[in-house]
């Protein structure tokens, strides 16, 4: 809206959300939640902590005091006194339970920080950052994911009957579009190029058309009731072979345009019956194949798990080469098989980009949503990359196991410091001719 004037129209906002429901307001409470999420590594850290604390003040005074009576004196004087006290506060300020207790804290917010420099919102915090250590498995969606996000209708083919109408035709498939444009790319080409052919004519429809019952079936397609001004209902549904037939339109040819093409293929049915159908061009991004073999060369099993025809789903995988794991899978199949890959105890995680993909998401140990400016489609995702590239998923196993490294060194060193001034306050090596002092 920026620089637009409002000279004589009239302008209708329509506000779907609070404020807190933002996508920049969840961005700032996402980022406050990894900063404050503790792992189980921290939960363990704060019971060795309160175990450390209540051992140091029990030292600090039980042995003062044995130090004093260790005198043979029954009226201690001034210097044992002085001695004691001296003892105590030494043991208290060698102790260091801080360092401690910011081992972990301190590596996760600088992992979080330096992610987020890159396009990774890790929004898990230091559970998000230990499930990547353990993560084996790796699985993909393929539209949006490991293709491009801009997809292009590259044909349009209606059937005879609507060979002379596709004006029409193509205002029925915009008006049952239009929601699904925010929530997947598929939807979203389809819709930009249907406007985009019918110019004014949307608009028409816009101000006389009306729309009812639309309904959207993630990872397969939409339908709904539309009426182009004062004409008749049309119930008018766009999606796969499988959703039209379950429709119950069955006169759909068998022969694919799209296979082995790059090409996805959208069905169209009007009234119960076939109309044609539309092909949009699928490229599969520039940087998929070289993720696949980085991630493949470090020992990540990776597969692809997508709603689309098997020939589509299996010319991606053999392109990037990976195993498809599964095809023509609805949201619930693909939560399915991610439960399923959990079962035998191996940590999994999950790319998607789609609301299709949200179950999944949610369901694998670490979710990737890659973001394509539809906040929704993050839902359920520990791990946001803002950018859209995946070759981000490479850098976010690696930040993982830097933290985790540098986390071991900082339990490890804080540990012996510990140990030593611990050692040394007490004055056990006071026999050896040194003593600490506060």
């Amino acid at each position: 809206m920026g620089g637009t004037r409002n000279l004589h129209g009239r302008l209708v906002c329509v506000v779907k959300n609070e404020k807190g429901q933002s996508f920049y307001s969840k961005l700032l409470g996402s980022v406050a939640d990894s900063s404050a999420t503790k792992s189980d590594g921290d939960a363990l850290l704060d019971d060795i902590i309160k175990y450390f604390l209540t051992a140091v003040i029990f030292f600090a005074i039980v042995l003062p005091i044995l130090e004093v009576f260790s005198y043979n004196s029954l009226h201690p004087n001034y210097q044992y006194i002085r001695s004691a006290v001296a003892r105590s506060m030494t043991i208290l300020m060698s102790a260091c339970p801080c360092a401690l207790g910011l081992a972990i804290p301190s590596a996760v917010a600088t992992a979080v920080y330096s992610a987020q420099k890159r396009g990774l919102l890790i929004t898990g915090g230091a559970s998000t950052i230990q499930k990547l250590v353990k993560v084996r498995s790796v699985i993909f969606d393929k539209t949006g994911t490991l293709t491009g996000d801009n997809l292009t209708v590259s044909d349009f083919l209606p059937s005879p009957q609507w060979a002379c109408r596709e004006n029409t035709l193509w205002t029925l498939i915009c008006a049952v579009e239009v929601n699904d444009a925010t929530g997947h790319p598929l939807g979203k080409s389809i819709f930009s190029s249907g406007v985009k052919y019918l110019g004014e004519d949307w608009l028409r429809f816009q101000a006389h058309g009306e729309t009812r019952d639309i309904c959207s079936s993630a990872g397969q397609g939409v339908s709904g009731n539309v009426r182009i001004a004062k004409d008749e209902w049309h119930y008018v549904i766009v999606g796969s072979s499988q959703y039209l037939k379950a429709a119950g339109i069955n006169d759909i040819p068998d022969h694919g345009d799209a296979v082995g093409s790059g090409k996805i293929e959208a069905r169209v049915g009007v009234d119960g019956c076939y109309a044609g159908k539309i092909l949009v061009s699928d490229t599969v991004k520039a940087e998929a194949q070289s993720t696949i073999a980085a991630l493949t060369s470090s020992g990540y099993k990776c597969s692809l798990l997508t709603g689309d025809m098997a020939d589509e789903a299996h010319r991606v995988a053999s392109h990037v080469g990976i195993p498809v794991l599964a095809s023509q899978a609805s949201p619930t199949d693909k939560l399915a098989f991610i439960n399923a890959s959990k079962k035998n105890g191996n940590a999994v995680a999950m790319v998607g980009d789609g609301l299709n993909d949200a179950p999944s998401l949610a369901a694998a140990d670490v979710g990737f949503a890659v973001y394509h400016n539809n906040a929704l489609a993050t839902t359920g995702a520990s791990i946001m990359i803002l950018n859209s590239r995946i070759d981000l998923v490479c850098l976010a196993f690696k930040i993982a196991e830097l933290t985790n490294q540098q986390i071991t060194f900082n339990l490890r060193w804080t540990a012996a410091y510990n140990l030593l001034a611990f050692v040394m306050a007490v004055g056990w090596i006071k026999p050896f001719g040194f003593a600490m002092t506060p």
